[in-house]
């Protein structure tokens, strides 16, 4: 499985799946050292872009359930970008 290091310690103690689920309003703790680490935030700035995709999603006339394959679809695009671009930063 894919690790990541920690900011602190700089042991690979952060999952692939503990990094995609990290967000910017709540900070985790190493599993390692303890302290905290969380995403850079730069994050905000890729997160609006994926809720203005979302609104325009929205605002179109698709059918409903191409509106919620598409906004899935946003979803993931979201989790992968902040597993391949945003770093993790001590917090």
């Amino acid at each position: 499985m894919i690790m990541y290091k920690c900011p602190h310690c700089g042991n690979e103690s952060i999952s692939l799946f503990k990094k995609a689920d990290l967000d910017l309003r709540y900070k985790s703790k190493c599993k390692n050292c303890g302290k905290k680490y969380g995403l850079s935030s730069y994050s905000y700035l890729l997160d609006l872009i994926f809720v203005w995709g979302c609104f325009l999603i929205q605002n179109t006339s698709f059918t409903v359930p191409l509106k919620i394959v598409l906004g899935i679809l946003v979803l993931l695009v979201d989790k992968l970008f902040n597993i391949l671009f945003v770093p993790i930063v001590k917090k």
